[in-house]
């Protein structure tokens, strides 16, 4: 029985302070996300985020939305 792989990859976009946050299944993209934008500070904080630190923010944040 194969495991399912599921793995998060997050691109911060500098000039509109928001990121585009995918999940991925087994290599193929199953969904992807892009948040709002965020006050200069907030998003130089969010820089440094680990993937634990993602999941958590999406679980918990409702500042951000599906695009596919």
């Amino acid at each position: 029985m194969k495991k399912n792989s599921i793995r998060m990859s997050v691109r911060p976009n500098h000039a509109k302070r928001t990121f585009t946050i995918r999940k991925y299944e087994n290599g193929k993209c199953y969904v992807k996300y892009r948040t709002y934008e965020f006050p200069k500070t907030e998003f130089e904080d969010m820089l440094g985020f680990t993937e634990s630190d993602w999941k958590n923010w999406l679980w918990t944040q409702d500042a951000y939305y599906v695009v596919r």
